[in-house]
C-alpha cells in the first residue's frame, strides 16, 4: 500500500518528528499563523498579516490604529506614523485601512483638519460640512454640528462661519 515516497505536512501545519508514521503527527500552527507545506518546525509557523508575535507562538491581532501587511514576526505599524490623523480597525493588513478621523477630511492623500466654521462627524472619506447661516464656530477639526454656536442677538453670519 505504500506510495514509495514521503508525504509533506499540509500548509498551516508542521511535524518535528523524523519518520512520522502518519499525517496525524502533523500539528496545526498556533492561532493566526501559517506555514508552508512540508514545514518541519513549530518556528516555521509565521504570524498572518494583521497579526504580530514570535514565530511558533500564538499571534495577537494588531491593535486598532495600526496595520501589518506581511506575514512574520514584524511589529504592527501605527497609522499615525505614516498618515497622521487616521485610525484603523483591529487586525488591519494594509495602510489603506488607516482612514481619516472625525474632524479631518482627506485631501490629496492626507487628512486635513476641518477649518473653523466646518465639521466632519464620521471616520473615513467625506468632506467637512459648513455651519449653517446664523451660526459660527472657531473650533479647528470640529467633530459635530454642536460646535456651531448661534450668533448672539444683534449679529449674523453666513454659512460656514
Amino acid at each position: 500500500r505504500g506510495s514509495g515516497e514521503c508525504i509533506a505536512c499540509v500548509a498551516g501545519s508542521f511535524s518535528e518528528l523524523e519518520a512520522a508514521p502518519s499525517k496525524w503527527w502533523c500539528g496545526g500552527c498556533p492561532n493566526n499563523s501559517w506555514s508552508f507545506e512540508g514545514s518541519g518546525a513549530l518556528t516555521d509557523c509565521k504570524c498572518d498579516a494583521g497579526y504580530h508575535g514570535l514565530d511558533g507562538q500564538e499571534c495577537s491581532p494588531c491593535p486598532a490604529n495600526s496595520f501589518k501587511p506581511e506575514t512574520g514576526s514584524a511589529h504592527c505599524t501605527l497609522c499615525s506614523s505614516v498618515k497622521p490623523f487616521t485610525a484603523s480597525p483591529v487586525a488591519s493588513t494594509h495602510m489603506d485601512a488607516c482612514i481619516c478621523l472625525p474632524g479631518y477630511a482627506e485631501t490629496l492623500g492626507f487628512c486635513v483638519a476641518c477649518a473653523p466654521g466646518q465639521y466632519k462627524v464620521g471616520y473615513g472619506a467625506g468632506i467637512c460640512q459648513s455651519c449653517l447661516a446664523g451660526t459660527y464656530s472657531s473650533v479647528i477639526a470640529a467633530t459635530g454640528e454642536s460646535t456651531c454656536t448661534p450668533c448672539p442677538a444683534g449679529t449674523w453670519s453666513e454659512e460656514g462661519a
